[in-house]
C-alpha cells in the first residue's frame, strides 16, 4: 500500500508526451512531472547499456539523443534538461 503512488509513475517510464510510447499511450496532459523526469531518465540509461541491436552511446551522445526527442517533442524538455 506504501507504494501505490510510486505504481503510476514508475507504470509510465515509456510513455511520451505525444502518446507514441508504450504500454498505455498516454500523452502530455496524463504525465506529470515525475513521470516526465523518469521517462527521460530512463531514456538515458537505456542508451548507455548494452541492448540487443543497437550500439551503446556514450554519455554526450546518449544526451544529444535525449535533447532530439525533447526538440521532436516526445520527452520533456525541462526533465531533459534537469
Amino acid at each position: 500500500p506504501y507504494l501505490t503512488g510510486l505504481a503510476q509513475v514508475a507504470g509510465r517510464h515509456h510513455e511520451r508526451l505525444d502518446g507514441s510510447g508504450y504500454h498505455r499511450g498516454v500523452s502530455a496532459s496524463d504525465l506529470e512531472l515525475p513521470a516526465r523526469l523518469l521517462a527521460a531518465a530512463d531514456a538515458y540509461r537505456s542508451t548507455i547499456e548494452t541492448r540487443q541491436g543497437r550500439p551503446v552511446l556514450t554519455a554526450g551522445a546518449a544526451a544529444d539523443e535525449l535533447r532530439a526527442a525533447a526538440r521532436a517533442g516526445t520527452l520533456d524538455a525541462d526533465a531533459v534538461a534537469g
